[in-house]
Parts: C-alpha cells; structure tokens; sequence
C-alpha cells in the first residue's frame, strides 16, 4: 500500500509541470459542426487546459512524454501554459476568461467547464482566476499551499499539499463541502459534483447525486479520477475503466475498455489512451480511431485534443475553440449597414439603400457636416454641435439633448458623440460600451458591434463594452492617430503609417501588420481597408461579396466600409463600390457626383512631432513654459490641469511663440502642463506632462484702520475702513487692555460687526485684523467700549401686526421681543420685554 501511495502521488507532481507543441495534419467532417483542426500550432505550450482536467488527472506514467505534458479545454476556450510560465488562449471571451495575457509563474491552468473562467496555479502555491464570477468562483487568491486546483460547472477546488482539500463557488448541492476530506492525492471538479482520489486508491464524491454520479463508495485499486457534466470515471491500476452516473450519450460505454492508462470525461464523451499510443472513445462523432503515437488525451464539450510523443498533436471537434495558429512567443461617404450616405459640394445629402426602418429619411436635415451609419439608424452632425438621427431605436437615437459635439459614430446599437472637451457621450443598447464617463482628452471616437473604441490624444486607446473576440485588447497601443472598430475586431492606424489589430480574425481581417505608408483604415463586419498615401487602397479579410476587390482603384481621397462592401471617394468627387450590392447601391452611386472631399478634424493627431524639451520656470508671481520648435507646425496649444494625467484646460491656443507665460497660477498650488502643435492637417499628441509648485512672495494685507466703535444698549458696534488687499476680516475681543484677544467673528466681508454679547457697564477692548490666501494681518489699533442703557439698538427690528393695523410685538437686534396689549377699545394698555 505504501508502494501505491508513493506513485500515485508521484503521477500527480510529475503531471503540474508539463511542456507541449501541437501541430495537426488531420482533417476529417464529424457532422455538420464539427471536425478535425488541420495545422493547429502550439508553440512553446507547456499545458492546453480542456475542461476541468486538471492534470488529466492521474496518469500512470508509462508513456514517456507524458510526464512534462498536459492538454485541457474548456467550454469555449482554450488556454495554454507555456514554458515560460506565461499563459495563452483562444475562444469565446464574452466573459472575459481569457484575459490571461499577463499572468506569470504559473504551473498548472484550468479551463471552467460550465462557468466560463479560468483557473490558474502559480509556482508558490496560491491561485488566479479570470472570467465569470457569478458565484464566487473565481474567490480562490487567498489560497496558499496549493498544488492542484480544478474548475468545474461554477465552482472551484484546490488540492493542498497537505492532503485537504479546498473549495469555492456555487454550492446548491454542497460540491464545495470538501474541508473534512483528507489524504487526498487529486481532484477532478465535474458540473454540479466534485470528486478526490484518495492515496490508497479509493475515491470520495460529493455534490449532484440525481444521475448516481456520485456512486463510487465501493471503488478501489483507482489511480485517476475524471468528473464529466453528469457522470464520473475512475481508472483501475489494471488499465481497466469504471464509471457511474447518467448513461447519456453513451459516455459508461468503458466497461470493455482494457489496458488504458488515461481517462478524461467531457460533457457528453468519455476518451480513453490506451498504452501502445491509442484512443479510444465513447461517441462515434469523435473520430480519433486513426490517432497514433499519443501520450495525453483531453476531451471537452464538442472537441478532443491528442497529444503525440513527437510533441505535436492531433484534435477533433468544433473548430473555433481550437484555432490557435496565432500562439507565439509572446467629400464625405459614409456607408451604413444597408445603406450609403453622401454629401455633396454644395451640402446637400445623398442616400441609396434600405430604409427598412427609416435610416434614410434625412431629407429634413440641414447643416450637417458629418454622417455616421449604423447597421439599421443614421447619425447626423450639425454645424452647432447637435445630433439629430433616425431609423430603429434601441435608445441610440436619443441625442436630442446633446451639445457641444465635434464628432459622431454609430455602431450596431449604439450612438457615440465626442464633445469638444475630450469627454464622450453615448446612448442605445448597453452591452457596457457606453459607460463612457469616465474617459477624458480624447480626440476621437468609433462604434463597433457593441463596443466602442476612443483615441487619446497622447496617441493611447481606451476601449469599453463586449469583448467577446478581445477586441478591447487595445491598452498598450501607442502612437496611434486614427481608429476603426469593426464588428468584433479594433484597427489602430499608427504615426508611422503602420497598422495594429486585435480581436476577432476567422476571416483573416487583422492580417495588417505588413501595410505601411497608410493614411485611414476602416473596419466592416469582417474586412480592413487601408488607404495608402500614393491614393490606392489595400484590403483584407472576408471577401465573400468581393468586397476587397479594391487592388486597382487609384486617386482615392476617402474610404468608407460596410458589412459586405467598400466604398471609395475619387478626388474627383465621384464614387467606387466594391462588394455586396443587395440595395442596388451600386447602380445608383454611379451617377453621383462632386462629393465633398474630406477635411481633418482639428483635434486630430496630425503627422507632427509632439513638443519636446519644456522648461518650466517660475517670477515673483507668474509661471513661463518654453519648449523646442516642431518642424511643419503653424501654431501651438498649451493645456493646464491640477491633477496628473489630466483632464486638461486650454489656456492659450494658436500660440506662435515658443513660449507662455501663466498669469494666473496661486502660490503653494501644484500645475501640470502640456503643449501640442498644430497645422493644417490637426493636433499633434501630448508632449511630455511637466510639473511646478509656485511658491511666490506672500502679500498679505495691510492693517485695518479707523477702527472705531459705538456703545448701544448690552450692544457694542465696531467699524473700519477698508484694508489693501484684504478679502475677510477678523473682529477679535478682551476683557483687558492689550490682553490676550479671542476671536469672537471671522470671514467678515463687510467692514463693520455688531457685538451683541455683552454686558452693560462692562469695558470691552477690540481689535479687527485683515485676511487673503496669503494670510492674516497685524492686529489693528485697539478701541475700547463700555455698553450702557442709552436707548440705542443696533441691527435689524422685526415688527408684527393684527388684522387692525396694531403693532403686537418688535424683535429687536438682540433678540429681545417686546410685546404690546390693547384693551377693548383698542387703547395700548401696556407693552413689556418677554421673558
């Protein structure tokens, strides 16, 4: 038994630590969904993680290679653990599960089967997870000592070194009530059940028990485990296979399995590999009986990966999740989704196509300087900065309120407006592309299918919404001057005239990095067009309607894309098509003519060097910013904000000098500056942000004088003369001359203040003192006052009257009311001060 226990264990260790390089020469049909991945390439993966096989679970290590590989999916996704300790993958992304890209250290990776997240294992022990949290599954970073974990339907479990085991998650039929269980060697977590291998060769089980899944109490002689959605099964020493819970499909079809060294259950298949390098499986639909040579075997959902001993692989099932080719080392047109919008010379608007849902009923604009086209609405831009649009409403059309924008894009369900602030508005159906309000110095904006795209003017770009295909994976783009969102992919036109892309690429639509000497791109539903310098156009991705059939157009000035078609602008104002037709769009442009020639927005980056070398120096009271020449610039903007990073102020634009001096700093105060330059063509980006704290001299107020004051009664009086440079005043009191003052008023900012604390007969003495942002003054010359009975009250009386005329009562100053009686004639008989 002890024999047992030491390489049970030791199947476990040598399976976290695997290596792995897949390529796949195979192609066969499955159905009509499914088939094998030809040419799929892993380079330098260390572990593919395929459902919820963490490790593929124990395996007897009689095949050579197996002991440093491992291949695992997940639901829709596939996430791959190189050498390097990096991860990688592909897939569905809806729920950001495969946002991986900057993990580091890790040893071991688990793709959730139903939860849509991922799970990863660092070499120290703790966990990360990324993805769908919906019930805490991913709540697993303070975990320590871990050394295998595994992802289940929504639930997460973590094997210690110690033997116990860890849970997190959803737990409606208690799959996560695992910390009594000990002397655990691994754990397998299935949709609703969670499964652990004890050393001794028996299995414990806990959770979903309706299909008899967890019916394992009698097994023995196990040396690996595989949960699968409704089922689990158990390999024998003997190479033979058990397996209990639902007989769906087939998948407890092992019982004649022999001489099998690997098992790994998915959702609706059970895969087995046989010692002498064969596999065999449960469902006829996963065709892997020509598989040789294969040393791991993983099965998922609707896909099945083989790895071979030469290091590649083969694979069988849908082809989305498997694409991992990409793995490494780490005039005015505008065409609408159906539809094309035009504006002429003289600015008047053309439309051809649907108007299925009124997308094309513009006839009542006037003063519109830009289109934008969405799928089924149409965005218009007034020379005011309002929004007008039209056609079907999911809230994108509900920018009547709008102001102040310079720019306007439509994507399928949503509205996006710039304002000339840098900031954004939008409006529509919120997949979050339009929680918006926190983006700040942006100079340009751009609606995908539903998620929306802004360009910072330090050449940055922000991204919010659906990130399905990791069309948002524009963070560490820079110097990018234009952008284009596609339907599930981003386009970033960089300074040098080169092209960046992410997201979405089925169709081939991100193969850009060898364009140059571009001046626009455009994204449609699956295709990128470039328009160069020279006025030719480059174009790539779906080209079903033959919309890249753009390689002989010459003289283009403007480009414009749609789902299945592109759009060229000639300098001579007329119009190019290529692509789908279904409107009749193409019969009509042909006939259009003096199109408006685009024009640059001028926040725009431009082709200019930013500023450099700003020198900030600081005067007795004011700031001078200098900086170095931009060549081919005419003028230059300085912006000033008190927070890092901005937002940014203008303070002065079409500057001609180098130079700026700020007037209006305050002393003690912390600046930040930055300066663009500016041509024709637009803005350059940012400079580099300098900063300065003024500390100017302190000009404090003169002394107040003429203070005087006047004696009421239980009332004193004091007033002034008006103090240079004094924004408030302080009146401050003693019982003692040239004692020691309490300050019985402050913030005075009139030149006078009524004492109504005071007594009688008693000597006051005053002094008032002056006060700005600089500080407070000397103390004043002191008065000295003695209140008395003398008839006089200073302040506001409040008089009351009945319905006669006849007064009832005065408030006077001090708050002492005097009250008045009458008898019945109407006769005041008596007046009185009330208690």
């Amino acid at each position: 038994m002890i024999t047992k226990r030491i390489g049970v264990l030791l199947c476990v260790l040598l399976l976290i630590f695997p290596t792995l390089l897949i390529a796949n020469e195979y192609k066969q049909d499955i159905g009509e969904s499914q088939h094998l991945i030809e040419k799929i390439i892993f380079n330098d993966v260390k572990e593919v993680s395929a459902l919820n096989q963490m490790p593929s679970s124990v395996l007897p290590l009689s095949q050579k290679d197996a002991k440093s590989t491992h291949i695992n999916s997940g639901l829709t996704h596939t996430v791959g653990l190189k050498k390097d300790g990096t991860v990688v993958g592909v897939g569905d992304n809806r729920h950001g599960q495969l946002e991986i890209y900057d993990w580091t250290d890790i040893v071991q990776v688990s793709a959730g089967r139903y939860g849509y997240n991922t799970v990863g294992l660092k070499s120290d022990g703790t966990v990360v997870g990324v993805g769908s949290n919906s019930y805490g599954q991913l709540d697993a970073t303070e975990w320590t000592g871990i050394i295998q974990v595994s992802a289940g339907g929504y639930h997460s479990v973590g094997l210690k070194s110690d033997g116990t085991v860890v849970g997190v998650g959803r737990d409606h039929y208690n799959q996560i009530k695992v910390t009594g269980w000990t002397d655990i060697v691994q754990v397998s977590a299935g949709y609703y059940h969670t499964v652990g291998l004890k050393s001794d060769g028996t299995v414990e089980a806990i959770g979903d028990n309706r299909k008899g899944e967890l019916d394992v109490y009698d097994w023995t002689d196990i040396v690996q485990v595989s949960a699968g959605k409704e089922f689990t099964v158990g390999l024998k020493s003997d190479g033979t296979v058990v397996a209990v819970g639902s007989s769906s499909y087939g998948v407890l079809n092992v019982t004649d399995w022999t001489d099998i060294v690997q098992i790994s259950a998915g959702t609706s298949h059970t895969v087995g590999l046989k010692s002498d390098g064969t596999v065999v499986v449960t469902s006829s639909e996963f065709g892997v009986s020509g598989w040789t040579d294969i040393v791991e075997v993983s099965a998922a959902k609707s896909h099945t990966i083989g790895l071979k001993s030469d290091g590649t692989a083969v694979a069988v099932g849908t082809s989305s999740l498997l694409e991992v080719s990409s793995w490494t080392d780490i005039g005015k047109i505008e065409a609408g989704g159906k539809h094309i919008l035009g504006i002429k010379n003289d600015d008047s608007y053309i439309t051809v196509g649907s108007n299925t849902n009124g997308q094309i009923e513009i006839d009542s604009w006037t003063d519109i300087t830009e289109f934008a086209g969405g799928s089924l609405h149409t965005v218009g831009l007034k020379n005011n900065g309002t929004v007008v649009s039209v056609g079907r409403d999911y809230g994108q059309l509900s920018t009547e309120s709008w102001s102040d924008i310079i720019q306007v894009d439509a994507g399928r369900y949503h509205t996006v407006g710039l304002r000339s602030n840098g900031t954004v508005l939008a409006k529509g159906k919120d997949y979050g592309q339009l929680s918006l309000g926190s983006w700040s110095n942006i100079v340009e904006v751009d609606a995908g299918d539903t998620f929306s795209l802004g360009l910072k003017s330090d050449g940055r770009v922000v991204a919010k919404g659906d990130n399905n295909f990791g069309q948002l994976g524009v963070t560490s783009w820079t110097n990018i001057k234009q952008i284009a969102a596609g339907n599930y992919f981003s386009v970033g036109l960089k300074k040098d005239g080169t092209v960046v892309a992410v997201g979405d690429y089925n169709d081939g639509q991100l193969e850009v990095s060898s364009w140059t000497n571009i001046k626009k791109v455009d994204a449609g539903y699956q295709h990128t067009v470039g328009l160069k310098n020279d006025g030719t156009v480059v174009a790539v991705g779906d080209n079903s309607w033959g919309q890249l059939k753009v390689t002989d157009w010459t003289d283009i000035v403007d480009i414009s894309v749609s789902n299945s078609y592109t759009l060229g602008l000639k300098n001579d104002g007329t119009v190019l098509m290529a692509g789908g037709d279904s409107y009749n769009q193409a019969a009509e442009i042909v006939n259009w003519t003096e199109l408006k020639a685009p024009s640059s927005r001028p926040n725009l980056p431009s082709d200019l060097d930013q500023p450099t070398n700003l020198i900030v120096t600081t005067t007795d009271s004011e700031i001078i910013i200098d900086w170095d020449e931009v060549i081919g610039s005419n003028s230059y903007t300085i912006r000033r904000s008190t927070i890092s990073g901005g937002p940014y102020t203008v303070l002065s634009s079409n500057l001609v000098n180098r130079s700026f001096i700020d007037s209006s700093a305050i002393h003690g105060v912390t600046y930040y500056y930055v300066v663009t330059a500016v041509n024709n063509n637009g803005e350059s980006n940012y400079s580099e942000e300098v900063s300065v704290t003024p500390e100017f001299p302190l000009d404090i107020p003169s002394v107040p004088t003429g203070v005087t004051s006047i004696v009421g009664d239980d009332q004193v009086k004091i007033q002034w003369d008006n103090a240079i440079g004094a924004s408030s005043y302080n009146v401050k009191r003693s019982l003692t001359p040239e004692g020691t003052y309490s300050t019985i008023a402050s913030n005075l900012t009139t030149t006078s203040y009524i004492d109504n604390d005071v007594i009688n007969g008693t000597s006051y003495y005053y002094v008032v003192s002056a006060e700005n942002i600089y500080g407070q003054s000397e103390n004043s010359e002191e008065v000295v006052a003695i209140p008395e009975d003398n008839g006089t009250v200073f302040g506001t009386f409040i008089y009351e009257y009945d319905d006669e005329g006849k007064l009832t009562f005065v408030i006077l100053p001090n708050g002492d009311k005097i009250v008045y009686e009458y008898d019945q004639n109407g006769n005041l008989k008596r007046s009185y001060i009330q208690e």
